[in-house]
């Protein structure tokens, strides 16, 4: 399967570090490919990206869009995707292909295998998650409509859709910078009645939860989340699932990337024979030391049991996420982790050491 990554907004640049990072800290994705699709003001961002994307998959490519897609949401992004689809097909492109924005997170390992091998035999030529197509009232409430559902935009789409020649003038309509002449909705609510005339799969494995905030690893493994639009709302991530969408502050990635690197529990070693000193037959010559080498300094956590290890990312995390701005001393206060263990912690988190002290995202 391909992975297309698209970077078209500011947004997404602060997003893309994260998402490269929670990625590589799953692990290598084999024998699947990834490409980014940049508009060009944020294309070197793309290729570090690209880069650190390298030591966990062989096949990563970088392209320019070479227009910026002035117009935002949804025009902006329609005209990406459609420029996407375009490029691939130009490619002769024969593999299905996953549209990963970068405020999606893979929770697992394997995500990528479980994604392509679930889509081969799901026999459809599109999958993701299926839900039923909110309107607005005047008033700004929503509702919807019985039978009317759509496939939400982050999922897996089937190659040479530009040569369906029931889609491909639907794609001219997508491709209009003028508001006036652009196709009236974003492509997943616009394309939605071919997308299902010609088949649609709708999995637990991808699961979209818009505009969420604050993730966090409750005890019993679970991942909780707030509404950006409403704090008392919350949810938890399906325990099904390997890949979200809409995480909008980073929370999510950091947990990924945090207990990926924890230490693995390893099997109780098996203890040396003590040895047997034999008597000595003589006196043994005074061993003359060499001068000790400077050992530099390091800054990684001890090997610690999993579970101490787990406390302290999340301490950490929590406080960070739920305080605004604080200072380096703030945190060390109150989660009572050494500052030694923070200033490893940090860094895996997206977190960096501003002067003064101050924490700071990437």
């Amino acid at each position: 399967m391909l992975v297309i990554i698209p970077i078209g907004a500011k947004s997404d640049e602060s997003n893309l570090e994260l998402l490269s990072s929670a990625i590589v800290s799953l692990g290598n994705i084999g024998k699947h490919s990834v490409k980014l699709v940049s508009v060009p003001s944020l294309l070197e961002q793309a290729e570090k990206a690209a880069e650190k994307l390298r030591s966990a998959c062989t096949d990563v490519t970088c392209v320019s869009t070479e227009d910026e897609f002035s117009g935002g949401w949804f025009i902006g992004c329609n005209r990406m995707w459609r420029w996407t689809v375009l490029h691939l097909d130009s490619e002769e492109n024969s593999s299905p292909w996953l549209w990963m924005e970068p405020d999606c997170c893979p929770v697992k390992a394997d995500w990528l295998d479980t994604l392509a091998n679930a889509y081969q035999a799901s026999g459809k030529p599109f999958m993701g998650h299926v839900r039923p197509t909110k309107w607005k009232n005047p008033d700004g409430s929503t509702f919807t409509k019985d039978g009317d559902n759509m496939l939400l935009g982050n999922a897996v789409y089937p190659p040479m859709l530009s040569r369906d020649q029931n889609i491909a003038p639907l794609l001219t309509d997508l491709g209009y910078p003028d508001p006036r002449s652009h196709a009236p909705d974003p492509w997943d609510v616009y394309l939605r009645w071919l997308m299902f005339r010609r088949g649609v799969a709708n999995s637990m494995l991808l699961r979209d939860h818009w505009k969420t905030q604050k993730y966090a690893r409750k005890e019993k493994g679970q991942i909780v989340f707030q509404s950006c639009d409403d704090e008392d709302e919350i949810g938890v991530i399906e325990s099904e699932a390997v890949l979200i969408h809409g995480c909008k502050d980073g929370s999510l990635h950091r947990i990924i990337i945090g207990v990926a690197e924890e230490p693995k529990k390893m099997a109780a070693p098996v203890p040396a024979p003590v040895p047997i000193r034999a008597p000595a037959l003589a006196p043994t010559p005074p061993v003359v030391k060499s001068a000790p080498r400077p050992i530099q300094e390091v800054q990684s956590l001890p090997a610690l049991p999993l579970d101490e290890q787990h406390t302290k990312y999340q301490k950490v995390l929590q406080y960070v996420l739920s305080s605004g701005n604080v200072r380096l001393s703030d945190v060390v206060a109150a989660t009572k982790v050494p500052k030694k263990d923070i200033l490893a912690i940090l860094p895996k988190l997206g977190y960096r050491i501003k002067s003064g002290g101050w924490i700071d995202k990437k």
